[in-house]
């Protein structure tokens, strides 16, 4: 593979999804880095869609290790991390910390801080888990303050290209089972931004291949052919943010006022994006390179009629290669510092995608929880963690400086629920509950603790978050209504 330079160009996002490319200036100037700046550090939050046991089976989990502290005992769901040994033969283990007995709490009382609805409010607990602020209603999904990427971009992504990366390995929602299960409202994203007077859901991007586009449009090949052609591509693109600022205020008048809002909000995205033009950005990392483009994406299969039923031929879009293919991306964009902040969801909260291509069991994800077998739901909590795994891997194996790009992340995966034994106390059943829940997190920015397990009974996840956003130095104080850091993530 060719190495690459990045060329004097950027990329802004067009009405659309058009790529817009706009030639050198005279203000545009090199972001210039110290000679021997460290690594910039990163934020990565991973998530997968579901609990950790399945109904009739509490207490059957199998991931959570009986031992604390440094080398604990790996159970059968989180087995798959025995894969990725280092080259010295170093257990991944050694870099992924398992953080248990997380709980988000039921509303019991008004006003309980970060507080999940009573009732079947379980797979919509976005607000909580990602924003620290309490859910709006049961089976309301709604976030009303920004996510913890959003504000450690506002902090750490202004200096790179892309301030944020959103991406979603499930391609579709698969479920047209009717009324609150038939759309997805806020459990398609980990990203949420305050704009217009409220919070906005940032849209996760699917498509591998226009991620790919999005990325490295930026590089020039060294191949003077190769260059010419994507130069010629470019040319026919740039007339495009000038059609954009000669119609976008005749437009906005005539639009209602929640379209008038989100057409506002995209054209603030590209006065943003305008803000970053840049030449010579900053690439010295010999392992950044082209990689080879993706390709066409994977066909996009078809929905299930309702929230329980299966067939072999719906709900899978080959999100197994979907999420390498985002896991490969996403390493390289954090290679050559074109963003510093991401979030990647394997599968979304209450996840329809069907099971049986990757494990063979007849039932979706949501499904799996309450009708599959224990035996079969670890199997696909297993591929979770195996694609965590990869991305932890990956980022280990890539050397930056003294280290790896991993010594400088600050990374984890959330699962949306935990388990719970049999009883009546609670609303939502066994493999409905935000008790017991754990967070896999690894990378060395600011210090954090590798390899342990780290019993946090108590805990609320965002306080994860808060200690991840410590770690690479953003504004760490609260998120929403929760505060404090867990003291144990760092040694």
């Amino acid at each position: 593979m060719k190495p690459v330079r990045l060329g004097r160009r950027t990329l802004l996002r067009g009405l659309a999804g058009t790529a817009i490319a706009l030639p050198l200036l005279e203000c545009m100037g090199p972001i210039r880095r110290a000679a021997a700046q460290q690594a910039p550090k990163r934020y990565c939050l991973t998530f997968g869609g579901f609990s950790l046991n399945v109904d009739g089976s509490p207490g059957a989990q199998t991931l959570v290790p009986d031992t604390v502290g440094p080398g604990y005992d790996v159970k059968h769901m989180l087995a798959p991390i025995q894969d990725y040994a280092a080259s010295g033969g170093a257990s991944l283990r050694d870099e992924i910390t398992v953080v248990s007995g997380l709980s988000i709490p039921h509303a019991s009382t008004p006003g309980t801080p970060g507080a999940r609805a009573p009732g079947d409010s379980f797979h919509f607990h976005t607000n909580p888990m990602l924003c620290g602020l309490p859910q709006q209603g049961e089976l309301d999904a709604t976030a009303t303050g920004p996510s913890s990427d959003q504000v450690v971009a506002d902090a750490l992504g202004m200096d790179s290209l892309f301030p944020s990366l959103t991406y979603r390995a499930q391609a579709r929602f698969y479920n047209t089972g009717g009324g609150t299960f038939d759309v997805p409202h806020h459990r398609d994203t980990l990203s949420f931004r305050m704009g217009g007077g409220g919070a906005t859901a940032v849209t996760a991007e699917t498509s591998p291949k226009r991620a790919y586009d999005t990325l490295f449009t930026l590089f020039t090949p060294q191949d003077p052919v190769e260059a010419a052609a994507r130069e010629l591509e470019l040319s026919k693109r740039r007339s495009v943010l000038d059609f954009v600022d000669r119609n976008m205020m005749g437009v906005l008048p005539r639009l209602s006022r929640h379209d008038r809002r989100r057409m506002e909000q995209h054209y603030d995205e590209i006065r943003a994006l305008e803000t970053l033009l840049a030449s010579e950005l900053d690439a010295s990392n010999p392992a950044c390179v082209l990689p080879p483009d993706p390709g066409a994406d994977p066909a996009i299969a078809g929905d299930f009629s309702e929230p329980f039923a299966w067939n072999s031929n719906d709900g899978y879009s080959n999100e197994d290669a979907r999420a390498d293919l985002f896991n490969n991306l996403l390493r390289m964009a954090l290679v050559c510092d074109l963003t510093r902040v991401a979030t990647l969801m394997y599968t979304m909260f209450q996840s329809f995608m069907n099971t049986h291509p990757l494990i063979g069991a007849s039932y979706n994800v949501h499904a799996l929880n309450h009708n599959g077998l224990q035996s079969e739901h670890s199997e696909m909590v297993r591929w979770h963690v195996r694609k965590y795994a990869e991305l932890v891997a990956m980022l280990r194996d890539t050397p930056e400086g003294d280290g790896s790009l991993l010594d400088s992340c600050a990374l984890a995966l959330l699962i949306e629920g935990g388990f719970r034994a049999s009883d009546t106390t609670v609303p939502g059943g066994h493999s409905h509950t935000t008790e017991n829940m754990v967070c896999l997190v690894s990378g060395g920015a600011g210090g954090l603790k590798r390899g342990h397990h780290i019993p946090a009974a108590g805990s609320h996840p965002v306080q994860v978050l808060l200690s991840l956003m410590k770690a690479v130095d953003a504004p760490s104080g609260s998120l929403g209504d929760i505060s404090g850091t867990i003291d144990a993530l760092f040694g």
